[in-house]
């Protein structure tokens, strides 16, 4: 890995494969569905709000629910 050829096609494949995460990364992001601020039953009664999704999603995460799956 002495010539500077292989360094900077590696160095290339580097920043090519970050770019393909980040991109990623932004193209998820920008794709997930919204979190309401509050839904409401029939009558107006407010059944959960945001809040309550997010604690649900980071409870969810932390006891590992995200590897429990049909497979």
């Amino acid at each position: 890995m002495t010539s500077p050829k292989v360094k900077a096609v590696l160095l290339f494949c580097l920043a090519l494969t970050f770019g393909i995460l980040i991109f990623g990364g932004y193209a998820i992001n920008k794709g997930k569905p919204p979190i309401p601020v509050k839904v409401l039953d029939d009558s107006g009664n407010v059944m959960f709000t945001g809040e309550d999704i997010i604690s649900g999603q980071n409870y969810f995460y932390s006891r590992g629910g995200q590897h429990v799956g049909t497979i």
